[in-house]
C-alpha cells in the first residue's frame, strides 16, 4: 500500500474495549484528548442556561437556579459514568457529554409563560422539569429496577443538598390519593411512570396559523390516555396502514418520549426491545402528532 495515511480513533480499555498493543501503536503517532474539567462544563452550560432564562424573561428566584441545576446535571452524570458501567447486558450503558447536553436542551423546551406564578411554583415547576429530563435522559436507558432505584436514590440525595428541596414533597402529586397534609409518601421507581412533561396535550396548537405548541407539566393522567386515544383516532383516519392500539399508560409513556425526543432539534432515538413489542407502532404515532412522515428503509 503506496501513499496511504492511516487516521484511527480508541477510548481507554474497560467497559467491552480491549487494550491495543504497543506492537501496533508504534504505527501511530499518538494525540490524547484528556475530559473536559468539571469547572469548564459548569461554565459552559451555566452560560447557555443563563443566556436563555434572562432572554425568556423568566422569574428571579428560578433564573436563580441556574447554577444549582447544571451542578447537580454535572454530578448526575458523573456518577453515572463511573457506577452504571456497561456489561454484556447493559452493553448501552455508555454516556457521555451529549446526554449532559440534552439535560439543559430538554429545561430550555419550556418558556416563562407555562410556569405557574406564586408561592414558589414557578421554582417547583422547573425543579420538577429538571427531575423530568434526567430522568428521560439518564433512567430512561437503564434495564433493571436496581439501577432505577439506584437513580432515584441519588435524585433525592442531590434535591435537599442542591436545592434544599424534598424529592417526594415536590412530586406529591405522582400520588393522586395521598391525603393533603399527611407527610409525603417515599416514591419509588413506579410513582416516575406517571411524571409526564410534553406539548401534546392541545391538538389544535403546531398547525399553520396556530400558536406554537407549550412544553408542560401533565397531571391528569387519564386525560392524557384519553388525547392519545384521539391521536391515535386521526391517525387512523388518514392512513393507509390504521393500527389497532390499546392505549394504556405503558403505551402513553413511550409514545410521550418518543415525542419530546423528536421535538428537539437533530432529535433521534433508538429502540430496544423484543419483536411485537410495538416500537414502530409507537413510532408512527408519536411521528403523526408531531406532524412528521415516516419513512422506512
Amino acid at each position: 500500500m503506496l501513499d496511504v495515511q492511516f487516521t484511527a480513533a480508541m477510548g481507554p480499555a474497560g467497559g467491552g474495549r480491549n487494550p491495543v498493543t504497543g506492537r501496533y501503536l508504534r504505527h501511530f503517532n499518538l494525540l490524547s484528548i484528556v475530559d473536559v474539567a468539571d469547572n469548564v462544563l459548569t461554565s459552559i452550560f451555566e452560560t447557555i442556561l443563563t443566556w436563555y432564562m434572562k432572554d425568556g424573561k423568566f422569574p428571579k428566584d428560578v433564573q436563580d437556579l441556574s447554577r444549582p441545576m447544571i451542578t447537580s446535571t454535572l454530578q448526575v452524570y458523573s456518577s453515572a459514568m463511573q457506577s452504571l458501567l456497561p456489561t454484556p447486558s447493559k452493553s448501552h450503558y455508555v454516556f457521555n457529554l451529549r446526554d449532559f447536553a440534552r439535560v439543559v436542551q430538554g429545561i430550555m423546551l419550556t418558556v416563562s409563560k407555562t410556569l405557574p406564578t406564586g408561592g414558589g411554583n414557578g421554582k417547583k415547576f422547573m425543579l420538577t422539569l429538571w427531575v423530568h429530563e434526567i430522568l428521560r435522559v439518564f433512567y430512561d436507558r437503564l434495564t433493571d429496577v436496581q439501577d432505577q432505584t439506584w437513580m432515584l436514590a441519588l435524585l433525592k440525595k442531590l434535591l435537599p443538598a442542591n436545592f434544599e428541596t424534598d424529592f417526594n414533597q415536590l412530586l406529591v402529586h405522582l400520588t393522586p390519593d395521598h391525603p393533603e397534609g399527611d407527610p409525603p409518601p417515599d416514591l419509588d421507581v413506579s410513582h416516575m411512570r406517571r411524571l409526564f412533561f410534553g406539548n401534546y396535550m392541545d391538538p389544535e396548537k403546531g398547525g399553520e396559523d396556530q400558536p406554537a405548541r407549550e412544553y408542560e407539566l401533565i397531571k391528569d393522567i387519564p386525560a392524557l390516555i384519553g388525547v392519545m386515544e384521539d391521536y391515535l383516532v386521526d391517525y387512523n383516519g388518514m392512513s393507509k396502514r390504521p393500527m389497532n392500539l390499546a392505549m394504556f399508560l405503558f403505551a402513553v409513556e413511550h409514545v410521550s418520549r418518543i415525542c419530546r425526543i423528536l421535538t428537539q432539534p437533530g432529535g433521534h432515538l433508538l429502540l430496544v426491545g423484543v419483536g411485537g413489542s410495538g416500537r414502530q407502532s409507537l413510532t408512527r404515532l408519536g411521528a403523526s402528532i408531531n406532524g412528521m412522515e415516516v419513512i422506512q428503509v
